[in-house]
């Protein structure tokens, strides 16, 4: 009986650690896809950036002449 019991705490705890596991994973994917994502939005923040500089170069340039 004792042993049944042990066994049953056991596997229960086995079960546990895939969950968190399982868990750990999810969490270090969504981790990346954040950190891919925030690099792509820096990404293009810095694209806009640059574009509304030659815009307004450009805006200037043409208004001067």
């Amino acid at each position: 009986m004792t042993t049944r019991i042990i066994c049953d705490g056991f596997h229960h705890f086995e079960e546990r650690a895939r969950l968190i596991e399982e868990r750990l994973a999810q969490h270090e994917r969504e981790l990346r896809a954040c950190s891919w994502l925030s690099r792509w939005l820096r990404r293009r923040r810095i694209i806009s950036q640059v574009d509304r500089e030659l815009l307004g170069r450009l805006h200037g340039h043409s208004a001067a002449t």
